[in-house]
């Protein structure tokens, strides 16, 4: 199978088109499935009170401030109109771990940690924003590290099999 990317300014930001052969439908269908629910969007409000869906992906962590739950991307902050127990329900299986009681973090924009006194955790993001996870929460953020290490040798062994 051969993937080909190719990106085109005239579509709409968030969107994908998937081209393929007739004879490839069922693929790109569950293809389509498997990003869908992987992926995901979520409906946020601006400062204006607008409306519109990002992607989860593009989400770097949840935070509740004054009973208020708001989103953090690399440049914005939007809010959503959900609690955060139903925020975390909708995210849980799509790559976003608690840290803290108030914070849920995107697991795929985590640069680096660090370990701190009395089991806290600093988790520095892609974006090189830093947030503290707290010893009630450690187990998340130990869990995510294993799958992330994971992953990695995951990798690691992948290049080595490839350069044979």
């Amino acid at each position: 199978m051969r993937i080909v990317l190719s990106q085109n300014k005239n579509m709409k930001r968030g969107e994908v088109i998937l081209t393929f052969h007739p004879r490839n439908e069922d693929l790109a269908i569950q293809m389509k499935q498997l990003i869908e629910s992987k992926v995901g969007e979520i409906e946020v409000k601006d400062e204006y009170n607008n409306h519109f869906l990002i992607p989860l992906l593009n989400v770097y962590y949840f935070e509740v401030v004054e009973q208020k739950v708001f989103v953090y991307t690399k440049y914005e902050v939007y809010r959503v109109s959900m609690t955060f127990r139903s925020l975390k329900k909708l995210v849980s299986n799509k790559g976003f771990i608690q840290i803290n009681v108030r914070t849920i973090i995107n697991e795929r924009h985590v640069y680096k940690y660090e370990l701190l006194e009395g089991c806290h955790r600093k988790i520095i993001l892609d974006n090189m924003e830093k947030i503290i996870s707290n010893r009630q929460f450690k187990d998340n953020v130990d869990e995510m590290l294993v799958r992330r290490n994971a992953i990695l040798q995951h990798k690691v062994v992948m290049n080595e099999k490839n350069s044979l």
